[in-house]
Order: structure tokens, then C-alpha cells, then sequence
């Protein structure tokens, strides 16, 4: 029998082959998940209304969508709503709605939130809202779904603490935190509403769980899981290091621009040979970007990343902040490239300093590790297979998405059970 699953995200991959990053990924095992128990997919997104505007015939996007997916998806648009910014909007209501935060504030209005109605007036067998931005229409929407899911991914409390408290601190950063009762009262609400709602680290379920500790039975554990490529032998790149991520998300900015302007001076003072390559989309944001560093190349989006991981010999994340799990270093990781990281960078990943990557915190000892690892390339290469291990273990893709399909072929078959049943090791439910 064919089932209808919806789900609804502010991620809309309207670019399917450049719809890559992170986020992109995660949303695809679940998007695959969901067709293999249901059969139908109807994805609704809510993203900006110049978006909405540039695809007003959608097939050309379903049909990209299907032949990068390898799935049919009917898509839909529903604009999202726009504000002016003003001093006010941005600190003042949020404390008291999370609809009104600024991150959350165009999900949240009446037009969204009837689409959301209209969706799950039709009766779909499965609901998966992806991420907090696109459970709070359902929130506003007063219906029920039975078999409704939900992918928190990061702790958006966690994340919104530690960047208002990340130095230097500023009134205004210190501000938001006035916003963090109600963020945290959602993230509880859309637990409370789901039959399952999922982390992607067990260091996150343990914390959101002390929030919600007569609901912990209904979080679980899915992992950012990447293809897991075969291992080629090459020649040894040139002494290259590179940063890959999205640059419009501001921990990458933030980790990007550090490592340019206070890391990689210090690197090329040891080593004046090697090369930089930061790549992603969006690098005319980063206020290095115009400066033109010596030894830094801005690559913008790149199509095919195996070509640029045999161009780098080591992978670099000095993330200062963000939460979560960072699906960069896996992939860099499932790639063999030796890696250096802060300890934020890498946290939650089971990678372990000096056995699988280099954790180093200050400048100098970042760039510290850097130097290490070009320079002795048979230490790097053994860092590197042994964190590939890990990741082929851990967080493959297949792996992964045939847990979350057994989790939700179950619920559709067992609709009268408090919960979905222990699901396959790739996705972890609370021990305790």
C-alpha cells in the first residue's frame, strides 16, 4: 500500500545539484527515509518569496530534485514572512514568543501557518518537520499529527548561548539570552508533539533530555552521515590546506576569517610554500575576501569534491561556536585528509586528539598543528585512516538512512504504539 509523507522544511533544495551543504545532506537521508516507508514524498518549503518568485513553474524543480535524488518529490512553495529589522523586533518580543525571534520570525506568520494547515488537513500518513524553524507552524497550527517526526538537529538553545557568550561580549549578544526561556519552552513543545524527535549527538540527547526528562524515551540519536568514498592511493598533494563550508553560515564566517587573518600568518611564517583554499558559497562575505591574502584562494561553490580533496593535503576547523555535529570534518574524515580542529570544532564526533585528528584551541597551537601535518605527511596519513575507520563505522550515509526507514516503516505499521521500537545501531536511544 502507498503512503503520503510530507515533509516541511525551510531548506527547500531548489537547486538540487548545489543544495550540498550540511544541512542539504541531512535533509536528504530523512527526505530518503521517508519515500522508502511511504512511497509518496510532498516536500513544503518555506523559504523567501524572490524564491518563491524565481521558480513559478515547480516541474523543472522536481524533475532536478528526482534525478538528483533518485525519488520523485512533489515540491511546494509557501513565502516566508518579512519584516523590517529595528533595534525593538530584534530584542524586544522574542522574549516572550519564539515566533518573534529573529531566526524563527518568518515561519511563524498567519500565511505559514495556514499552509502548514492546509498540508496536514489532507491527511498525510507521515509528517517530517525538518529543523525548529519548520516545527513552529505545526506548533501554531492546532492540529496533530499521529505520526508526526521531528529533526531538531541542533540544540538551538545550546548554539543561541554559546554564540551571545562567545568574546567579545557585546549588549547586544548579552541581550538575547532574555530570548532563551522561550526557545527552550519550543524546542520542549515539539518533543512533546512528535513520536520521535532526533539529535544528531549523544552529547545533545543527554541535554536536551535533562530538559525534557519525561520525554527522553522519544529523542534519539540520528548522526550526520556522509558516502562513504573508496580509498585511492596519489601522489602527496602541495603543502595545501583547506576550509570547506557554507560562508552565509555566520560560525563558518566567523571561523573562516579567524583563520585567514590570525592562523595562516603564522603558518606562512613557518612554511611560505603553503597555499589556502577557503571553499563554499558566498566567500565575498568575508571581509578578507576583498584583501586578497597571499597564499589564500577563494574557490566560491565547488561542484566536484573529490577533485578539491586531492588538491589539499590537510583539512582545517577553527570553529569558535554552532552546535551540533560537524558533517565537514566527517566528510573530510570519509575523504582520508588529515585534519586540525578546535576542540568545538570536532565535538561530539568520537575522533580523538592525536589518534585521529590534532585538537588545538589557541592560534599559535593551531597553526602549530598545521605545520605538524605538512610537514610530516606519514603522521598525518596515519591520523587520517584512523579517523576514516571511525567514520566508515559510524557515519554512513546507507547505515543511517536504513535505520531512520525501519524507524518509520514500523510507526506507519504500529500506529497504536506509545513509541516506534529500538531501531537499527545506526540510531541510538537512551540507555539510562
Amino acid at each position: 500500500m502507498t503512503r503520503a509523507g510530507l515533509i516541511i522544511t525551510p531548506f527547500a533544495p531548489l537547486i538540487p545539484n548545489r543544495s550540498v551543504t550540511g544541512v542539504f545532506k541531512r535533509l536528504r537521508i530523512f527526505s530518503s527515509a521517508v519515500h522508502r516507508s511511504c512511497g509518496q514524498v510532498r516536500l513544503l518549503g518555506i523559504v523567501p518569496e524572490q524564491e518563491v518568485a524565481a521558480h513559478p513553474d515547480l516541474r523543472p524543480v522536481q524533475e532536478a530534485l528526482a534525478a538528483e535524488w533518485g525519488f520523485p518529490v512533489e515540491v511546494a512553495l509557501c513565502p516566508s514572512r518579512q519584516r523590517g529589522q529595528t533595534a525593538w523586533n530584534h530584542y524586544g518580543p522574542g522574549t516572550l514568543s519564539i515566533g518573534e525571534q529573529p531566526e524563527f520570525y518568518h515561519y511563524a506568520g498567519r500565511p505559514q501557518v495556514e499552509a502548514v494547515r492546509r498540508e496536514l488537513a489532507a491527511g498525510p500518513d507521515l509528517v517530517f518537520a525538518h529543523r525548529l524553524s519548520a516545527m513552529i507552524p505545526v506548533l501554531r497550527s492546532g492540529l496533530r499529527p499521529a505520526n508526526l517526526f521531528f529533526d531538531l538537529d541542533d540544540l538551538e538553545h545550546k548554539v543561541r548561548l554559546r554564540s551571545s557568550l562567545l568574546p567579545p561580549l557585546s549588549p547586544g549578544k548579552l541581550a538575547r539570552l532574555a530570548h532563551l526561556p522561550a526557545l527552550v519552552l519550543a524546542e520542549a513543545r515539539a518533543v512533546a508533539l512528535s513520536r520521535a524527535a532526533f539529535v544528531c549527538s549523544e552529547a545533545d540527547r543527554r541535554d536536551l533530555a535533562r530538559l525534557v526528562p519525561s520525554l527522553r524515551e522519544r529523542i534519539r540519536v540520528v548522526p550526520n552521515a556522509v558516502d562513504i568514498p573508496s580509498l585511492r592511493e596519489g601522489p602527496l598533494p602541495a603543502p595545501t590546506v583547506l576550509f570547506l563550508g557554507d560562508l552565509r553560515y555566520a560560525p563558518n564566517r566567523t571561523g573562516a576569517e579567524r583563520l585567514i587573518r590570525k592562523i595562516w600568518p603564522r603558518v606562512m611564517a613557518r612554511r611560505p610554500d603553503a597555499r589556502l583554499i577557503i571553499a563554499g558559497p558566498w566567500p565575498e562575505g568575508l571581509a578578507s575576501f576583498a584583501a586578497a591574502p597571499v597564499g589564500v584562494e577563494f574557490t566560491g561553490f565547488v561542484e566536484d569534491l573529490p577533485a578539491l580533496y586531492r588538491r589539499a593535503r590537510i583539512v582545517a576547523c577553527p570553529l569558535d561556536t554552532g552546535g551540533g555535529t560537524r558533517i565537514k570534518l566527517i566528510e573530510a574524515a570519509a575523504y582520508c585528509r588529515p585534519i586540525v580542529s578546535t576542540t568545538i570544532g570536532a565535538e561530539n564526533l568520537g575522533l580523538n586528539d592525536g589518534e585521529d585528528l590534532l585538537l588545538r584551541d589557541t592560534d599559535e597551537a593551531f597553526a602549530e598543528g598545521v605545520d605538524m601535518l605538512l610537514g610530516d605527511p606519514g603522521f598525518g596519513e596515519r591520523l587520517a585512516r584512523s579517523a576514516h575507520g571511525k567514520v566508515a563505522r559510524t557515519y554512513s550515509r546507507e547505515c543511517v538512512e536504513d535505520g531512520l526507514a525501519t524507524l518509520f516503516t514500523h510507526a506507519l505499521s504500529h500506529p497504536g504504539s506509545a513509541q516506534p521500537p529500538r531501531p537499527a545501531q545506526a540510531i541510538s536511544v537512551p540507555q539510562e
